[in-house]
């Protein structure tokens, strides 16, 4: 009688394993997109990511001369309308209604670009310069605008690296390997010269210059002058967000490209030790 109950419960607990533990051959095919709905301009890249546990899916569009896309869920757009892209497995389906918008005008991106650049929180900026021998030297520069707080590692500058703020400015001397720090006599003098350098201001005469490649990406190009000198803006045609910023020829070439997620913090070694001192880029 034992020996039976035991094998009554084992069968029970045979049953229950069968009942409650999922087949994963048996599991429902299900697919998914990362956006439902998307907004870019007329020649705008947009990665589309299908989220579900779907194999072998397929890419489509409702209006391939609106919005088309590969098998790998890129859409680029193509005029302005509105198209739905599709991703298929079988019977399983997910959408994302595509509205593409006309190119902007070089003055209407300067206003969305800035609309944007105010928003922004942080902004990274990455640069180097191209020189023909030896000398290429390398500038890593951040800017949070909420906290306003910039970083620089300023080589082309003589200088090791900088952390500058609204009334101080923290720099470190290579030679004796120490931090040190002056006061802003002007205020947010020094932050809004180094921001004048990346962000597009009204005293300047700009240009639409086409749609070039940019660091990847297709990109609305504006033609910039200012004192004489001018630089190119390449903007994401996606959202009209700026990529990147281009100025100078030959060895005098800037290439900088721009980030603006991500954040500036000062090491709390830096404020710590600094001693006060004059900055002097000699």
């Amino acid at each position: 009688m034992k020996k039976m109950k035991q094998m009554l419960l084992m069968a029970v607990a045979a049953l229950l394993i069968v009942l409650v533990v999922p087949d994963n051959a048996q599991a429902a095919t299900t697919v998914k997109l990362d956006k439902k709905t998307l907004t870019t301009y007329v020649g705008g890249q947009t990665q589309l990511t299908m989220t579900g546990n779907a194999k072998n899916v397929k890419w489509s569009s409702s209006k391939t001369n609106v919005a088309s896309v590969t098998s790998k869920g890129l859409v680029t757009a193509k005029k302005a309308g509105k198209a739905v892209i599709t991703v298929k497995s079988g019977s399983k389906k997910a959408t994302c209604t595509v509205t593409v918008k006309k190119q902007l005008s070089a003055k209407q991106a300067v206003a969305q670009l800035n609309s944007k650049l105010k928003k922004a929180t942080c902004i990274t900026v990455n640069a180097y310069q191209k020189s023909i021998k030896k000398s290429n030297y390398i500038l890593g520069m951040g800017i949070n605008t909420k906290k306003q707080i910039i970083y620089m590692d300023a080589q082309i500058l003589g200088v090791g690296k900088i952390y500058t703020t609204k009334n101080r400015t923290y720099w470190y001397d290579s030679s004796s390997k120490k931090w040190y720090y002056q006061k802003n006599e002007s205020g947010m003098a020094g932050i809004e010269d180094i921001l004048d350098e990346v962000l597009i201001t009204s005293g300047m005469k700009y240009k639409g210059a086409g749609v070039k490649k940019f660091n990847g990406k297709n990109c609305y190009t504006l033609q910039v002058t200012a004192d004489g000198e001018t630089a190119k803006y390449y903007l994401d045609l996606s959202d009209y967000s700026l990529v990147g910023v281009e100025s100078g020829t030959g060895s005098e070439k800037m290439i900088m490209v721009v980030d603006t997620k991500a954040s500036v913090t000062i090491p709390s070694s830096v404020t710590k030790n600094a001693k006060y001192k004059a900055i002097s880029t000699n």
